[in-house]
Formats: C-alpha cells, structure tokens, sequence
C-alpha cells in the first residue's frame, strides 16, 4: 500500500508532496516526534489488534501524537452477533463484483470466517481472490487475517481509559444512524 501511495504521490505537485510523509510501523508502538490536528483509522486497522493491551496501546500513541483541541476517528464495524455466531460462514459467501485487471484477468473476491472465538472476540477471516485469465485455468488466492470484534460501550470505556472524550458517535462517514454496519467515533482529548 506504501508502495502504490509513493506512486500516486509521484502525480501531485511538490507542494503536495512536500506536505506528505509515508512511515510504515506498528500501530500500537510509534513515535513520530509531532503533533497533529487529526488522527484518523479508517478502514479497520484497529480491529486487527488482538488484544485489549495492543488497543490501549495504540490508542495510547494516537493520544500522544494528538493536538489540544484537535480529533481522533476511530472506524470499526459494529458486531452484528447474528453474523458472528452463524457457523454457516465457514462457507464461502459475500461474492463481490468482478473486477477487471489491467492484464486482461478478471479478480473475484469472496469471504469466509472458519472459526470464530467468542472468548477473546477474535473472528478469523479469509479473503479469498480467484483470478480467471484467458487461457489458463482459474487459480484462488487466499489471505487470511484476524479481527477482534469490539462493541460500541466497550470501544467508548477503551476510549475513555486512553485519554479520550467522545464527542459523537456515528453509523458511518456520511453520519448514518449507529446500527448502520459502522461505527465511527469522533473524539477529542480529556
């Protein structure tokens, strides 16, 4: 992803560039010697810290590296523990639209969760890319990953622990009601 970012940046003036730093490091154990008016994780990287002490950590750095007055987003999915406890999702499901390669290939993503531990609240995940090119026969791809789930008041009590005050809490970007899939919390020093 570093990569990809360091070529798009290569397309943006040098004012642009000039503004841009790309560090790649552990979420939960940085220093980056500045401040900034706002921190965000979108996309769910928290979710990929297993445990409680790798999250207040995390949220610890963000804390630090947090400018008075300035906010801190925090984007994970709201647990829906019908999903969670469906045993049927050792299947594959959720088949997204193909999406076509600059070689010709054509990439279909699917998903499957083979287990599931509801005691450390920890889902683990496969993506699963299968990759038709013409000529050859269609090979599968899978990367797999864990997530920990965290619901709502348990994200608001490790906010409140790490130095955070929420200030709203949103069901997605765009300000959808809480219960929408999202959950985004926007919050500020205590």
């Amino acid at each position: 992803m570093l990569g990809h970012c360091e070529a798009l940046l290569e397309r943006e003036s040098e004012d642009v560039r000039s503004r841009v730093s790309l560090v790649q490091g552990d979420m939960a154990d940085f220093h980056l010697g500045s401040k900034f008016r706002l921190i965000t994780t979108p996309f769910r990287p928290f979710q990929h810290l297993a445990t409680v002490e790798e999250q207040l950590s995390a949220l610890g750095c963000a804390r630090e590296h947090l400018e008075p007055g300035g906010r801190f987003v925090l984007d994970i999915f709201d647990p829906d523990l019908e999903i969670l406890t469906d045993y049927g999702r050792a299947a594959e499901f959720g088949e997204e639209p193909p999406f076509p390669m600059p070689d010709g290939s054509v990439v279909t993503v699917t998903y499957r969760n083979p287990s599931v531990d509801t005691v450390k609240q920890i889902v683990h995940c496969q993506m699963i890319f299968t990759v038709e090119s013409p000529g050859h026969a269609p090979s599968r791809h899978v990367q797999e990953f864990i997530m920990r789930y965290t619901f709502r008041w348990e994200a608001e009590h490790l906010l409140h622990r790490a130095g955070f005050q929420v200030l709203s809490v949103l069901g997605g970007y765009s300000g959808e009601q809480v219960g929408s899939g999202e959950l985004v919390f926007i919050c500020s020093l205590r």
